[in-house]
């Protein structure tokens, strides 16, 4: 009887520790390194939202200057290019360090982190994965005010998948993107 209780104990503590060494890896493996102001992208939502790792927390950011059909909008679903959006994304993004550029407007009215996204690359230059969404033709150009500073690169970038029919604009394209549908 004894025997058994030591047992159930030392199963106890074994699980125990695997708990907190899960935790201890988990915020560790969301840290950025020491010497860079990274964040680990913990998952991708759609073609213009992703969630980061930062201290431990999951963090909601949302493209600044684009928009990507939505996998789940609340109100009109699965919109067509949805799926689409999100794998490319996540082909861009996924579980990837990745740095943050913020303007003024740190978060948008649902609290999202509203960012420019960087990607560094092996040479150390940096990819946008804002201005790549849509240069591949997985995002429309969608500015507000507060947020214009790249406004001209990506509407340059939008022309250029619109004319040669890239991403969703091609006329293969679930979502149905044209210039007839595009306001």
């Amino acid at each position: 009887m004894i025997r058994k209780a030591v047992e159930g104990l030392l199963g106890a503590l074994v699980l125990l520790a695997l708990a907190w060494g899960g935790q201890w890896l988990y915020y560790r493996w969301t840290e950025p390194p020491p010497e860079a102001e990274l964040f680990r992208v913990l998952d991708v939502v759609d073609g213009d939202e992703i969630i980061v790792g930062y201290h431990g927390q999951r963090t909601l950011v949302r493209y600044i200057g684009i928009n990507a059909p939505e996998v789940d909008h609340p109100t009109r679903g699965r919109e067509p290019g949805g799926q689409e959006a999100a794998a490319v994304n996540r082909e861009l993004v996924g579980g990837k360090w990745i740095s943050l550029e913020l303007t003024d407007e740190v978060r948008d009215r649902f609290g999202r982190v509203l960012a420019y996204v960087w990607i560094p690359q092996a040479d150390g230059r940096e990819l946008m994965a804002n201005a790549e969404m849509v240069a591949r033709g997985y995002a429309r150009v969608a500015t507000f005010h507060a947020n214009e500073q790249y406004a001209a690169q990506f509407r340059d970038l939008e022309g250029q998948a619109r004319t040669t029919g890239r991403g969703l604009w091609s006329g293969d394209s679930p979502a149905g993107w044209s210039r007839r549908s595009y306001r």
